[in-house]
């Protein structure tokens, strides 16, 4: 009877942990083709220009989403690791980056930047000095708001 018993719930969890999708895959799926808000800023940096989104968006139908905070430890190489090595990866025209940065300016974390690695800005950078990125995008995990998403031209992911 114990050992019946011992094999059935064995069977049980074996059952229900291969027909149920593990978090993060469940995650995953539960984000495609949600839209990522990006009204957090209409201007946008790339290096000393200042441009519109709708400008960037006509430049590039798909955008990878790196969101940084200014003063996390990891943050400033992040940003240095990806501007230097983009240009070793075939890309396509229509594709480019775009940093969400949380500071309070683009001038003070460029500072900070160029004090650790010289580096020529290539990317785009919005400035999200309240929060609001992470606000209006809370039914997207934040696992994945912070590793990367890509979003197509509609800005879903």
């Amino acid at each position: 009877m114990n050992r019946s018993l011992l094999l059935s719930t064995i069977f049980f969890i074996f059952y229900c942990s291969c027909s149920r999708l593990p978090a993060i895959e469940q995650d995953l799926k539960e984000s495609l083709n949600k839209p990522l808000h990006l009204s957090v800023s209409d201007i946008i940096h790339k290096g000393g220009d200042i441009l519109s989104y709708n400008d960037l968006r006509q430049k590039h139908e798909y955008l990878s989403v790196v969101y940084l905070e200014d003063g996390c430890q990891p943050c400033i190489p992040k940003f240095i690791e990806w501007q230097h090595k983009m240009d070793s990866i075939g890309r396509p025209e229509n594709y480019s980056i775009l940093f969400v940065l949380q500071s309070d300016s683009y001038e003070t974390f460029m500072i900070n930047v160029l004090n650790t690695n010289h580096i020529i800005d290539k990317y785009y950078t919005i400035i999200d000095s309240k929060y609001d990125f992470l606000t209006k995008n809370s039914s997207i995990p934040r696992w994945i708001i912070d590793a990367l998403v890509l979003i197509d031209a509609e800005n879903k992911i």
